[in-house]
């Protein structure tokens, strides 16, 4: 990973915007990551335009489905050569799994970062979508499967990072 840890998120669907707002912070920043509204306006084309720019990519794309499409998509991914990539914790230890062997047998060197609990939920939030704890407890549980599959690590609120670390 670069020296600069500061990732610039591009928050834009619009490559043209995107370069020139990079090219203006370009010394500022180790890297530059690139979300689901970029990449679903854009496609692959538009990443390899960012990644001529010679920074570090994060994709962030939160991959979460069935082990098999999880799987697929993060080869796609893998051949972009990112330095980081996203997927969900809760789509269990199989996904998990599947994902991280693709990425060691690809001989990837592409870290898999684990997403918890998204920070729009609020208690009412998670409850409505079937969890039957709290958003705290939630995240934990999602850490340690994260670190027990030797995830390379998570995104998290900063409110649960004390409790993570005490575990």
């Amino acid at each position: 990973m670069t020296k600069n840890p500061i990732y610039c998120a591009i928050d834009t669907n619009n490559v043209s915007q995107a370069i020139e707002l990079i090219r203006k912070i370009k010394t500022s920043i180790g890297g530059v990551k690139l979300g689901l509204e970029f990449f679903t306006h854009c496609g692959i084309a538009g990443i390899n335009k960012i990644k001529d720019l010679g920074l570090p990519l994060f994709i962030d794309l939160k991959l979460f489905d069935i082990p098999n499409t999880t799987k697929s998509a993060l080869q796609g991914i893998l051949a972009l050569e990112p330095e980081l990539t996203t997927l969900h914790i809760s789509g269990g230890i199989e996904m998990l799994r599947e994902c991280i062997n693709i990425r060691n047998s690809s001989k990837s060197e592409t870290k898999l970062i684990g997403v918890t609990v998204l920070t729009s939920f609020d208690e009412a939030g998670i409850k409505e979508v079937g969890f039957n704890c709290s958003i705290s407890d939630q995240v934990i549980k999602l850490a340690r499967l994260a670190a027990v599959n030797k995830l390379d690590g998570i995104v998290c609120s900063p409110h649960e990072i004390k409790k993570i670390k005490l575990e």
